[in-house]
């Protein structure tokens, strides 16, 4: 599970620099009822469970 949300958080840093600066991810729950064309996870019942921090797309220190 870890691993599946770093991915994620990685997809959509890259997104939100290039193409939609001003949005910010959420954590979801639900009922997984499939998979979609991007192996991503297809939900009913979804819920918010929490917005990240969008320090959390920051660079890291070098």
């Amino acid at each position: 599970m870890r691993l599946s949300i770093a991915r994620r958080l990685y997809d959509y840093c890259h997104l939100r620099r290039d193409k939609a600066p001003g949005d910010r991810p959420w954590i979801l729950t639900g009922t997984e009822t499939g998979r979609g064309p991007d192996d991503r996870p297809l939900l009913t019942d979804a819920r918010p469970l929490a917005r990240i921090d969008p320090d959390a797309c920051a660079a890291p220190p070098t």
